[in-house]
C-alpha cells in the first residue's frame, strides 16, 4: 500500500446500532463513510425493542433505544453515504486499497475503500433445540424475541388464551453453552 495511493474512506457493513455508531464516530472524525445495510431500513434489532436498559444516572428506569435519533443523525451526516437494500458482492485488495463491489436492486457499484468495519448483527438462538427446557410443549413458552414483539404490539398476554400473565420465569443464555449445538 505504500507504493500506491491509500484510501482513508471507510465502509461499515451493517446498519444496526453498532454499525451506525461506528459510521457516525468515523464520520465525526472527518472520514468519508459508506454504510451498507442489506435490509431496506437502518436500525436492525433495536427497532424491535420498546425499551432498553438504563444508560443514564440514576439508572432506575428503562429508556428508549435511541435508534430513531441515531438513524436521523446518520442519514443526515454529510460524511456518510447510506446504502440500504444493498449487499457486499465482492471484496478484493488489501488494507488501504480494498476494491468493493456492492449489489442492490438497481445494479452494482464499485468502491475504493481503505478499511472495513463488520457490524452485521446477531441471530436468535434456535429455540427448537431447547425441547429439554419445554420449548414447543406449550404455546406459553416463548423466546425473548417473542416477548419483545408482544410488548411492541400492546402488551404481554398468554399466547394460549390471551389472558393476562400472572407470573413469568426467564431462562437466560439457554443453549449458549450447549456443546451439541454451539461447539465453540
Amino acid at each position: 500500500p505504500y507504493t500506491e495511493e491509500v484510501s482513508k474512506d471507510i465502509m461499515v457493513v451493517g446498519g444496526g446500532m453498532s454499525g451506525m455508531t461506528a459510521a457516525k464516530q468515523a464520520a465525526d472524525a472527518g472520514y468519508k463513510v459508506t454504510l451498507v445495510e442489506k435490509s431496506d431500513r437502518l436500525g436492525g434489532w433495536a427497532t424491535k425493542f420498546k425499551k432498553v436498559f438504563p444508560k443514564h444516572p440514576p439508572y432506575e428506569s428503562l429508556e428508549d433505544s435511541g435508534v430513531e435519533n441515531m438513524i436521523k443523525q446518520v442519514e443526515g451526516h454529510e460524511n456518510i453515504t447510506v446504502k440500504t437494500g444493498c449487499e457486499v458482492k465482492r471484496t478484493t485488495g488489501q488494507p488501504g486499497q480494498f476494491d468493493v463491489k456492492l449489489k442492490n436492486g438497481s445494479g452494482e457499484t464499485d468502491l475504493k475503500i481503505g478499511s472495513i468495519v463488520l457490524a452485521t448483527g446477531w441471530k436468535p438462538y434456535d429455540a427448537k433445540k431447547l425441547t429439554h427446557l419445554g420449548f414447543g410443549s406449550s404455546p406459553d413458552i416463548i423466546t425473548n424475541v417473542d416477548m419483545e414483539a408482544m410488548v411492541m404490539n400492546g402488551g404481554v398476554k398468554r399466547p394460549s388464551d390471551g389472558k393476562p400473565i400472572e407470573s413469568i420465569a426467564f431462562i437466560q443464555c439457554a443453549g449458549s453453552r450447549d456443546q451439541d449445538h454451539l461447539p465453540y
